[in-house]
């Protein structure tokens, strides 16, 4: 018999959070399995690696009250008719059935009663004289086990325990076979494991065993993946909502080569195997871990100042997400000023707000250049679209790297867009007619807006945009000189209203000399009308210059007119065409 259903594999002993008398705070009469799926644990190793031994201790230090402890080979006697000498007589295909049957019948009697089943079998008989082993495990066992232990005793030990044993008849095996079996078990188990979510973990032979198994299946009870889950969404609304009673928006975002080109991972191991050819242990390990890993990995500025507008907003917040070195991320934030506001910690759907994922998940895919992409992301990307419903976008950095797939299924968005959702607004209170205090919203920072009005034809529109925003500074010009630095000092967003946008070369003046002023503002020119030449003209290369660029207009027009004298724009909009 064999086990199954978790994501994650290890080749060695986990970490163990728990003490012996784990999570007293978790209710004891809680269900060890979560909704539809009972926590089922397989004992696993070659004969005589002590796997009865450890059910019958197991049995005695946990009790049966939670736990419900089963021998394969005793299950599978007491189901076929005629006991375990009738099952050895049958044809493989019929062994197989109630091999199905017996890890079915436990599957649904743990289901049942809640409690965790802790099965010791056999995966695989393999005779010496045999060129390979003979599996005995079936797809009802991946289907129904949640975790395996695979007892990982010395060969030598191994092959003393079949000789000592008076109570079995046991097959004589050399030790160059028992760990040549012995591999090969733990090299498929592994295989299967991770291709059907099973936790794999190897018990190595230890003083300490019979402590530190309870210790596990006491944890495997309790920590079940949606326990597990809950307790990652609690800890990432702590992290984000302290201190942040308005926060709105979360943006989530990859780490290795998502916000910086490199892999730290990558870097990392990079480091270990150079150290490693010094010879000298305790050498290459001081180089490993006093090395400035952190000064290699450099951020993309597009995202430093992305964080660095999220660091000014009340309502938005930041995480990054990596199964990477989170120690390096947390010196590159620092580096940039942004360990205080960003928190390096995993994630989810997280309370009742927005999540924006930048790197792999409101997705954004950040596409870098193509030597040094995620070889397997293409092949995800595909399955997620296909299968899992996944809508999203991609960024591309640099600009000039080749998008990632196609752009109909994978549409382009230039990273100010994501920059601009977050210049939403924000709520504050006002007087309600009745007497008390009620809510109501405005530009996020509008103080902090600057609103020009291009004389004169853009004057009429920009007293709405005015009207709209009224805690904006508002300014008349009508060339860019107009403007003085102190009319953008510590500004965040510069708002040019003009009626009509015909070439676009008084704009481009505009944006220009705003950039001269105040090179990291927030520019948006506002039009009545815009003539379609233009956008593809000198506002396209204003927009390809400057990041910090947006155009909004109320219409396109084909038609191109140059108004002088008495046909210029102002004079027609304010009926003024007998003026010279």
């Amino acid at each position: 018999m064999m086990a199954s259903n978790y994501e994650n594999t290890s080749s060695s002993m986990p970490g163990l959070t728990a003490e012996p008398q784990l999570n007293q705070s978790i209710a004891l009469d809680c269900r060890s399995a979560s909704n539809d799926k009972a926590v089922v644990v397989g004992l696993y190793g070659v004969p005589g690696s002590g796997k009865t031994f450890l059910l019958n201790q197991l049995k005695q230090e946990l009790g049966q009250e939670h736990f419900e402890f089963y021998d394969g080979t005793k299950m599978i006697a007491n189901l076929v008719p005629g006991g375990l000498d009738a099952f050895q007589k049958l044809e493989e295909q019929e062994k197989v059935h109630w091999r199905q049957l017996a890890i079915d019948t436990i599957g649904k009697e743990c289901a049942d009663s809640g409690r965790v089943a802790v099965v010791a079998g056999h995966f695989t008989f393999w005779p010496e004289q045999t060129e390979a082993g003979q599996p005995v495990y079936t797809r009802n066992d991946l289907d129904t086990f949640t975790h395996i232990l695979y007892l990982d005793a010395p060969a030598e030990l191994v092959a003393q325990r079949c000789l000592n044993d008076t109570e079995r008849s046991r097959a004589s095996a050399s030790i160059n076979h028992l760990r040549k079996w012995q591999q090969a078990e733990k090299t498929q188990l592994r295989h299967l494991c991770y291709h059907h979510r099973i936790l794999f973990t190897l018990i190595p032979p230890h003083p300490t065993l019979l402590n530190k198994v309870p210790t596990l299946l006491r944890d495997f009870r309790h920590h079940t993946e949606g326990y597990n889950l809950s307790r990652a969404e609690s800890r990432m609304e702590e992290v984000l909502f302290e201190g942040r009673a308005q926060l709105e928006t979360v943006l989530v975002m990859d780490a290795d080569r998502t916000l910086a080109s490199k892999d730290s991972g990558a870097l990392f191991w990079k480091i270990v195997s150079n150290s490693r050819q010094s010879g000298d242990e305790e050498r290459w390990l001081k180089t490993l871990f006093s090395s400035p890993l952190a000064s290699v990995v450099t951020m993309y500025p597009e995202f430093v100042s992305l964080l660095q507008l999220v660091a000014g907003q009340e309502h938005v917040g930041a995480t990054v997400v990596t199964c990477g070195l989170r120690g390096v991320w947390d010196k590159v934030l620092e580096r940039e000023g942004l360990s205080k506001t960003v928190k390096v910690i995993g994630g989810g759907h997280i309370h009742h707000m927005y999540v924006w994922a930048f790197g792999d998940n409101q997705a954004i895919v950040v596409v870098g250049e193509e030597q040094a992409r995620s070889k397997t992301m293409d092949a995800a990307l595909l399955n997620a679209f296909d299968n899992d419903g996944l809508s999203a976008q991609q960024v591309l950095l640099p600009s000039n790297a080749s998008p990632r797939l196609d752009t109909t299924k994978l549409p382009l968005v230039q990273l100010r867009t994501a920059i601009s959702i977050l210049s939403k607004v924000e709520q504050y209170p006002i007087p309600h007619v009745q007497g008390h205090q009620t809510s109501c919203y405005r530009l996020c920072r509008e103080k902090k807006t600057s609103i020009v009005a291009l004389m004169r034809g853009g004057e009429a529109m920009a007293f709405g945009v005015n009207e709209t925003f009224p805690s904006a500074m508002f300014v008349h010009a009508k060339r860019p000189e107009d403007i003085e630095p102190h009319h953008l000092l510590q500004q965040r967003t510069v708002v040019l209203v003009d009626s009509v946008v015909n070439s676009g070369k008084t704009a481009v003046s505009f944006v220009q000399h705003f950039h001269s002023l105040h090179a990291t503002i927030h520019i948006v020119v506002v039009a009545g009308v815009v003539q379609v030449q233009s956008v593809s003209g000198r506002l396209a290369q204003a927009l390809a210059c400057h990041a910090n660029f947006s155009l909004i207009t109320l219409r396109l027009s084909d038609k191109k007119f140059t108004g002088r004298g008495t046909t210029d724009t102002g004079n027609r909009l304010f009926n003024t065409t007998h003026l010279p």
